[in-house]
């Protein structure tokens, strides 16, 4: 027990501390230069997964077991960021970084239960971010699930999203992060093709 209250403390860090920003970098793979003929500047903000599950009684294992579902947003983040075939044409922006930067006074937030998330509303400056959700699915006990989704941060449009189905344990947890964020790949692809339907749809959009 002394070690879970331990875990559960929250760590505060000064920004300045962590490099946040990725720069966006040229991609010599031909996959990479598929989707992005070169470095743009394009902006993603990376927030992490709210868990709309409540936290169980003060039971060590139902604890540990409920902070399970934080997992799959963070295998799903490790996925956009790293793995996706157009991750070059982005600057990625850690959304923690922007949430600290912008309203705690450069002091980032961190925990085994915290999550930075973006703000309700629109989010001025923002052009495009990651986030997501995880809830009961409804289906019985220990199951649940995993949504990722693309927004645009000026409107809060869901470009596209991606839910899955899982149970907490390790193949399903890994299973949830992984297959979510593949389902959204390539990212730059998917958002061009969210830009021009707009502009399609509604010729008033530049």
């Amino acid at each position: 027990m002394n070690d879970l209250r331990h875990s559960q403390f929250v760590h505060r860090v000064t920004l300045s501390a962590i490099l946040m920003l990725i720069l966006c970098i040229p991609e010599l793979a031909v996959t990479a230069l598929a989707q992005c003929n070169k470095c743009t500047d394009r902006v993603i903000y990376l927030f992490d997964v709210k868990v709309d599950v409540p936290r169980p009684a003060a039971d060590a294992d139902s604890i540990l077991k409920w902070r399970d579902l934080f997992w799959p947003g963070r295998i799903a983040r490790y996925w956009s960021h790293m793995e996706d075939p157009s991750k070059d044409c982005f600057v990625w922006i850690d959304g923690g970084a922007w949430l600290a930067e912008k309203f705690q006074g450069d002091t980032l937030t961190l925990g085994d239960e915290y999550t930075n998330l973006p703000p309700a509303g629109t989010v001025n400056g923002v052009p495009y971010l990651l986030t997501g959700s995880v809830e009961p699915s409804g289906s019985g006990t220990n199951q649940y699930k995993f949504t990722w989704q693309i927004e645009c941060g000026t409107s809060r449009e869901v470009v596209k999203s991606s839910t899955v189905n899982f149970t907490v344990d390790s193949a399903g947890i890994e299973n949830a992060g992984e297959t979510a964020a593949c389902e959204l790949m390539p990212i730059a692809s998917t958002i061009t093709a969210f830009e021009i339907q707009k502009r399609e749809n509604d010729p008033g959009v530049a």
